[in-house]
């Protein structure tokens, strides 16, 4: 391609920005999804999150989540005046795959889904809710403590992408709310 080709190309793809496209974009307004807002940001961004108590999960793997959910929303804990409630129930289930000539497995696969439910704390109301889902595999081999260690390893890797995932909704859940 020559250089003047190039030049004609480049000032092609950007003419519109200059005409009425670029007028047109002018009117979108980027916020951060998790900052807060220096005029009336509460309700929105981090301060909503942090006002977020989350109920007791049953079992180790509930407490996984709920501890590491408690750091993503809030790093100083629960907060001490809630404005909402999340209640999340948890279901894990494991399927083995990829048989050897000894008809052992050769790969594990850990699903986790989270069903979660955010209230209002004034009116039990209830704001959203929604299902959260984390697939992670591990290889299996001879040594059962090996086994056993990459299935731990699996399931906390889960459990953060779960969090992360709760977290991200929330977020965008209190963003769409303030409009």
């Amino acid at each position: 391609m020559s250089w003047s080709r190039r030049r004609l190309l480049t000032a092609a793809a950007l003419l519109p920005l200059g005409s009425g496209l670029g007028g047109a974009l002018g009117g979108c307004v980027v916020r951060p999804l998790y900052g807060t807002l220096a005029e009336g940001g509460e309700g929105r961004g981090t301060d909503a999150l942090a006002a977020t108590a989350i109920r007791p999960i049953a079992n180790r793997s509930g407490q996984q989540l709920h501890n590491a959910l408690r750091d993503m929303l809030n790093p100083r804990g629960q907060p001490a005046a809630a404005r909402y409630d999340l209640a999340i129930g948890l279901n894990e289930s494991l399927r083995e795959s990829g048989l050897r000539r000894t008809e052992t497995s050769t790969r594990g696969t850990l699903t986790l889904r989270a069903d979660y439910r955010l209230t209002d704390r004034d009116d039990g109301r209830l704001l959203t809710s929604g299902r959260a889902q984390s697939i992670v595999g591990y290889n299996l081999v001879d040594s059962g403590y090996a086994n056993h260690a990459a299935a731990q390893d699996a399931r906390e890797r889960g459990l953060r992408e779960l969090a992360q995932e709760i977290r991200r909704r929330l977020a965008l859940h209190f963003a769409e709310a303030a409009g």
